[in-house]
């Protein structure tokens, strides 16, 4: 095997693990904040106002797309051994969009 080729499917397993770990951590956390805030003083307890909710909900859902596409790429790259320009695009598209929500 090339070790080029088996140098791009290890960095794919990694970026499918990133994904995995971010867009199913971020997605348990979404959810469980919403039950925290439409449930309050069952599950927990919301302090912000619904300026820091927004802010911390639209930081959550753009990390959880990182992820998305993070793990989109990493099993197009794993799978093939080599990489993609055109799915590479959007993991730079959502980095500069959690730039931006952050």
């Amino acid at each position: 095997m090339d070790t080029s080729l088996r140098k791009n499917r290890i960095l794919g397993g990694i970026l499918v693990l990133a994904g995995v770990l971010l867009s199913g951590g971020m997605g348990w956390l979404i959810y469980w904040l919403g039950d925290v805030i439409a449930h309050p003083g069952v599950r927990g307890h919301w302090n912000g106002g619904p300026e820091f909710t927004e802010a911390t909900f639209r930081l959550f859902y753009s990390v959880f797309a990182f992820g998305l596409t993070s793990l989109g790429a990493g099993l197009f790259q794993g799978s093939t051994g080599r990489r993609n320009k055109l799915l590479l695009a959007p993991i730079f598209l959502s980095a500069l969009w959690l730039l931006y929500a952050l």
